[in-house]
């Protein structure tokens, strides 16, 4: 037995040569870093922030401020993602990661630092705003990059696992989030919504720490560095066409841009929804929010194992099967949970 796991090992790493795991590894760091940030603030925005930066008289206006800021960060994520997309085809995967990760870090920690609505005035929203654009715009050229990266990384035919494997740090993520918000949400309520839910915002710039030294020894790809000679040299190739402006190149095909942002939608829309709505549904009816944090936990362990999963079967039987398979299964999960059992007001 320890022969065979000795030379399964030995075999992994002839296959994925030392440079490509920590590639890899420094990909899947913003990933999650980006996951982290935008799950604390999803549930922040559901369970603090209609208290810290929008209060009045109405409770149900507060919340919908707070989704209101919330999904001005989603507005500027396709900017972030052309714009940082432009400078990852230009001048490298490695540059850019770099410079989305401080920036996450930078933006997700000063959302932790402002001071609350009752303390400044109307400016703690207007700053919560500005930050939650920084951050939008930032991590929407994580996830582009950073997927890119880890693709071409990968292996031949495990591109799906590998890539997969972004999702499991979002697991991951998600897991620390609402373990965080969780953690410091369990003694009195005067301090987590003074001090206790601003600790994991702040807490950001250590990961972002983290991902700079792991991404600090990033290795460009193969594909990119082909690329690269090409555009100096200007003579293009078969697989390496030489491309002056990718961004230009864009919009020239607007049908793929169009289609690749709609294939982010169902997983994005139900996600979120499920993690902010659900869970101001769950507290405005009387449910500790606690209970929503365990709950977000629970689905972030369950990612964790069930991404690599679905990421290796695509491998086999390809990525359109599996992701028609995966959003007709949420939407009949969903259509069944309104159809046959509505929500029950909750006593």
């Amino acid at each position: 037995m320890a022969q065979s796991v000795q030379g399964s090992r030995a075999s992994w790493k002839s296959v994925l040569p030392a440079g490509k795991r920590r590639t890899i590894a420094g990909g899947a760091i913003g990933t999650l870093m980006e996951y982290f940030d935008y799950y604390l603030y999803g549930l922040a925005s559901a369970t603090v922030f209609p208290a810290v930066f929008f209060p009045g008289d109405s409770a149900v206006v507060g919340t919908l401020s707070s989704f209101a800021s919330f999904a001005v960060g989603f507005l500027l994520r396709p900017i972030g993602g052309l714009v940082f997309g432009h400078i990852g085809d230009r001048m490298g995967r490695k540059l850019t990661l770099m410079i989305t990760v401080v920036g996450m870090g930078i933006s997700t920690a000063a959302i932790g630092l402002i001071p609350s609505a009752a303390t400044i005035g109307i400016a703690a929203p207007i700053l919560l705003l500005i930050f939650r654009m920084f951050q939008g715009l930032f991590v929407g050229g994580e996830m582009g990059g950073a997927a890119t990266l880890v693709v071409e990384h990968a292996p031949a035919g495990k591109r799906g696992l590998f890539g997969a494997l972004l999702i499991s740090g979002a697991g991951v993520a998600n897991v620390a989030s609402a373990g965080l918000m969780a953690a410091f949400g369990a003694g009195s309520h005067s301090f987590f919504i003074t001090w206790g839910w601003r600790i994991p915002f702040v807490f950001a710039l250590v990961l972002a720490i983290i991902a700079v030294i792991l991404r600090s020894k990033l290795e460009e790809s193969d594909e990119f560095k082909e690329l690269a000679a090409a555009r100096a040299a200007e003579t293009p190739t078969a697989n390496t066409p030489v491309r002056k402006s990718p961004l230009r190149e864009v919009f020239r095909h607007p049908k793929n841009a169009i289609l690749g942002i709609l294939i982010g939608l169902p997983q994005s829309i139900a996600g979120y929804i499920i993690l902010t709505f659900g869970l101001a549904y769950m507290v405005s009816k009387g449910t500790s929010a606690q209970v929503g944090f365990i709950g977000t936990m629970i689905v972030g362990v369950l990612q964790i194992f069930a991404a690599p999963l679905w990421g290796s079967l695509s491998d086999r039987i390809g990525r359109r099967k599996v992701y028609i398979a995966g959003c007709i299964g949420f939407a009949l999960l969903i259509f069944r949970r309104a159809a046959f059992s509505p929500p029950r007001a909750m006593t």
